[in-house]
């Protein structure tokens, strides 16, 4: 029993499992919010959606208005891979930070 107790004490330590996400960062112009998305065009002209905004950018700028459409944002941000409703795998990118930079 001794050895079993030992055993958990050392193993339990290897057997949590670490949720944090990584961020990326990303620098880009605020271009339009559209059927729950928020578009964003960086430098090379490509457009960048999300889908999610965490709770402190989204009461910091209201992005859903017309606002800052054409305003440039340093963006912190998340991708997880999820599954749509056909049951495919899809990016979902989820803004976890935002910076007004104009």
């Amino acid at each position: 029993m001794k050895t079993l107790l030992i055993s958990f004490m050392l193993l339990s330590p290897l057997m949590t499992f670490n949720s944090i996400q990584e961020t990326e960062k990303m620098t880009a112009t605020f271009e339009n919010y559209e059927d729950g998305v928020y578009y964003f065009i960086d430098k090379d002209g490509f457009s960048n959606g999300f889908h999610h905004i965490t709770a402190e950018p989204n009461e910091a700028y209201d992005l859903t208005t017309k606002t800052f459409i054409g305003k440039t944002f340093l963006i912190t941000y998340t991708n997880e891979t999820e599954m749509d409703e056909l049951n495919e795998e899809i990016n979902v990118n989820t803004i976890v930070s935002l910076k007004l930079m104009d």
